[in-house]
């Protein structure tokens, strides 16, 4: 049927040279029963039997087929082919070129159908586009739809505002609207569903009642049937979603990548981006995970990286190449591996290894065996549950099947063995269990305590003068008892003896007291000279004896002296003459240092302190008393109600005749002039006033602008009681008018693009230009990229007859004719040329296409 097309324009070319009948003003009809009712219808041209029977008045149609347009009683139809536009009454402003296309369209207007069948069964719908056999066969109400392929939109009926293009793309649509479909086979099964697009090779090809979705690539999509909301770009994105037609699940995905998401079928509320990023289940959901080739293995998961792995429920991994098992646990670094029993896990660096829960390893080559561990380091070794190691090459090691816990190893190469061990410094080693080592044999250390600079040669420095060493302090029993467990190798151990009050030391054999305990309580005796100690001892003291012992001293006239010298001393110096005593009072006893003399003061007493004061007219009085009369200082009114005045700067007061003169007081200071800074009010040469509380709460000034004005790119503002502002548009108009121009040329070539489509349409491929296709006669075509400008990728369309022989290229130079890459062309035909920015830095360049060499054309990209 596509082939009769220019066979029907050739036969109308021939007829134009035959003359009909001319009933009214340059009407042409020919055939049985052609334009017979025509009464004062003009410019009307019907060929074929039947074809305007019906027209009295209408005008300006155009009538080619047998019965073609018969019931037309309107203007401007166009209908040509068998039976074309057929029932047309009123329609207006519509096209029908094909066999029976249009043929029961009523009264719709503003149509084109074009094909055999096309939009056969309209009867009201409008503005409604069909080209190709059967595109929109079945239409009869639906309205706004554009539909291009053979039997595109062939089952709507009443669906409106729908875009399908290609061979059969929604071909059993029939009451959905909405819904865009690009590709062959795209949207094939719509129906009720509404808002699709579905746009590639079988996209969307199953969408029944979905809505909402969004599928773009081959065969994305396909088995997607009753679900919402879903985005699928890629070839064979979300293959498998909604598999099982639930009405319940399978909404809300989001795949980007080739095979996304392709295994999940009833999963919901994903995110998935990168080539085979997909699941290993058909039934995960809440899940986000990019990268190429990772794997989804389990609900609540959040991974990127490539070849990942991540099935831990909760988990959250980031790396290439990471398998995570555990759940609630979190790994960020390259070949990251985490087991399933790793739970509530943390790892940080390349090739992690954590194998149990409640772990945190951070570092390269990490390896956690144990729970309840903490690695940080380079290489270190957690082997124990509650190991911490921090350091390079810092390890928790289990040499047997001891299987030590809760050790810490801090340092370069530190390492513990124990139980409860701790080892602390550069190489320290801690073998036994509730043992701390700082330094270790072959890093030993010195350990100040209170101080910065330890000596040198102490194993252990204490300073302070408010503190001290507390020493292990035992019981005699307990000490005894402690000493039963003591060798030869503790030889040195201290204690203290709290009962003995007494320091102890092993001597390798035995305890032995630091302080003898048994020479407190002796007693001294001296006989004939001779000083003797309790328990042994004496000292001969006749050698000290010198006879000068027996000595008397007195003082005469403050003169000093001893007997058996005549030395004397001068105490007249020492003598300070002065009566520095103290006296004190109690009970009424006046008492004085140094004199046991004391004075009874009680005499002196006659409780006249606690009186009263009273005032009768102007006499004052004081109980116990005589009383004052106060007429002397009284006004003569009895009142304090004097008045002051001031004439020619002198001050008077009434009573009085006495005045001042103020004259000395004037510094001519009113010329003086405020100032406001905030909400302080100040003047000069006196103190400001913060005026914060009439302030009317907002701080604004109530003002009104009065207008706005453009000129250029300047915005200028006036403001009421305020002065115009300037406001420059460039950095907000220079951005848009650069994007007007890109999106203006990506127009420019999809108007291109359609009219390829329109003329290629009768022959059924877009690939290949057909022979006669007179706007591509003159040779190779060069397209402009879209995006331009860009930032990383676009895309440069290009033409090439297939008849053409030689070589073809595209070639790129920068703005001073330097060529920097040259791409050579293979493919003829339509074809795109994918491009990015690797390499480029920001600026314009010059793109040409060059056929057998000879240049065709050259374009502008602009890289931002």
């Amino acid at each position: 049927m596509r082939k009769q097309l220019p066979f029907v324009v050739v036969f109308f070319l021939c007829l134009l040279g035959i003359t009909g009948l001319q009933a009214q003003t340059l009407n042409e009809t020919m055939g049985t029963g052609s334009g017979v009712s025509i009464t004062s219808g003009d410019f009307n041209t019907y060929y074929g039997d039947s074809t305007g029977s019906f027209t009295t008045s209408g005008s300006r149609n155009t009538l080619f087929g047998y019965s073609a347009g018969r019931s037309v009683t309107t203007s401007e139809l166009v209908a040509i082919g068998y039976l074309a536009g057929y029932s047309n009454t009123t329609g207006f402003d519509n096209t029908f070129v094909g066999y029976e296309a249009g043929r029961l369209n009523l009264t719709g207007g503003d149509n084109t159908f074009v094909g055999a069948e096309s939009g056969e069964n309209n009867t009201t719908g409008y503005d409604n586009t069909f080209v190709g056999e059967e595109s929109g066969a079945n239409n009869t109400t639906g309205y706004e739809n554009t539909f291009i392929g053979e039997d595109a939109g062939f089952s709507n009926t009443t669906g409106y505002k729908q875009t399908f293009v290609g061979n059969e793309v929604g071909i059993s649509s029939d009451v959905g609207y909405r819904n865009t479909g690009i590709g062959s086979e795209s949207m094939s099964d719509v129906d009720d569903g509404h808002h699709n697009t579905g746009v590639g090779d079988s996209a969307a090809i199953d969408i029944g009642d979905g809505i909402y979705n969004t599928m773009v690539g081959a065969a994305s999509g396909v088995a997607t049937e009753y679900a919402d909301y879903n985005t699928f770009i890629g070839a064979q994105a979300g293959w498998d979603n909604n598999r099982t037609n639930s009405l319940t699940n399978a909404n809300h995905n989001t795949y980007v990548g080739f095979s996304a998401g392709f295994t999940n079928r009833e999963g919901q509320y994903n995110v998935g981006m990168g080539s085979l990023a997909d699941f290993d289940n058909t039934n995960r959901s809440n899940t986000m995970f990019f990268g190429y080739n990772i794997t989804a293995s389990n609900n609540n998961v959040m991974g990127f990286g490539n070849n990942s792995f991540i099935d831990g429920q909760y988990s959250i991994s980031m790396g290439i190449s990471h398998d995570v098992r555990g759940d609630y646990s979190v790994m960020l670094g390259y070949q990251g591996n985490m087991q399933s029993l790793a739970d509530y896990s943390v790892g940080i660096g390349n090739a992690v290894d954590i194998e149990e829960n409640d772990v945190v390893g951070i570092g390269r080559s990490v390896d956690i065996d144990n729970q309840y561990a903490v690695a940080i380091g380079s290489t270190t070794v957690a082997q124990n549950d509650g190991a911490i190691v921090i350091g390079y090459q810092a390890s928790s090691t289990d040499p047997s099947a001891l299987d030590p816990t809760n050790n810490i190893a801090i340092g370069n190469a530190a390492n513990v063995q124990g139980t409860n061990a701790v080892a602390i410094g550069n190489a320290a080693t801690a073998l036994n269990d509730n043992t701390m080592v700082l330094g270790g044999a072959t890093n030993p250390l010195s350990v100040g305590v209170g101080t910065d600079t330890p000596n040198a040669n102490a194993s252990l420095d204490l300073t302070g003068a408010t503190k001290g060493l507390h020493l292990n302090r035992h019981t005699t029993a307990e000490r005894t008892a402690f000493g039963g467990t003591l060798g030869a190798t503790d030889e040195g151990m201290i204690v203290y003896d709290t009962e003995d009050d007494n320091t102890y030391y092993w001597d390798g054999t035995q305890w032995k007291g630091m302080m003898d305990t048994d020479t407190d309580t002796q007693d001294l005796s001296l006989a004939s000279d001779i000083l003797s100690l309790t328990s042994g001892g004496s000292v001969d003291l006749s050698p000290y004896l010198d006879n000068t012992d027996a000595q008397a001293i007195s003082v005469a006239a403050d003169v000093l002296s001893i007997s058996g010298n005549a030395s004397t001393v001068d105490l007249s110096p020492y003598l300070d003459n002065t009566d520095a005593q103290a006296i004190s009072v109690a009970a009424d006893v006046l008492s004085i240092s140094g004199n046991a003399s004391t004075v009874d003061l009680s005499p002196y007493l006659d409780n006249t302190d606690n009186q009263d004061l009273s005032l009768s007219g102007t006499n004052l009085s004081i109980s116990g008393g005589t009383g004052v009369d106060l007429s002397v200082i009284q006004d003569g009114t009895g009142t304090d109600a004097q008045a002051i005045s001031v004439a020619a700067n002198v001050l008077s007061i009434t009573g009085n005749a006495s005045t001042v003169d103020l004259s000395p007081y004037l510094d001519n200071t009113d010329s003086q002039n405020l100032s406001l800074s905030g909400t302080t009010l100040n003047i000069s040469g006196g103190t400001g006033v913060d005026l914060a509380t009439i302030q009317d709460g907002t701080g604004t000034d109530d003002q009104n602008l009065t207008s706005a004005t453009l000129s250029g790119n300047t915005l200028t503002v006036a403001i009421e009681g305020g002065t115009s502002v300037n406001v420059d548009l460039s950095p907000i108009l220079d951005p848009l008018e650069a994007e007007n121009v890109s999106q203006q040329a990506q127009i420019d070539d999809l108007i291109s693009r359609v009219e390829a489509i329109e003329v290629c349409a009768c022959d059924g491929t877009l690939s290949v230009v057909p022979a006669n296709n007179a706007s591509r006669n003159s040779g190779a075509i060069l397209y402009q990229n879209i995006p331009n400008p860009f930032n990383n990728t676009s895309a440069i369309r290009y033409f090439i007859p297939q008849e053409l022989t030689g070589d073809a290229s595209i070639v790129f130079v920068n703005t001073a004719g330097q060529i920097i890459s040259r791409v050579d062309l293979e493919q003829k035909g339509d074809q795109e040329l994918n491009i990015n920015t690797r390499n480029l830095s920001s600026g314009m360049y010059y793109y040409t296409l060059y056929v057998d060499g000879k240049k065709v054309d050259t374009k502008k990209m602009i890289v931002e």
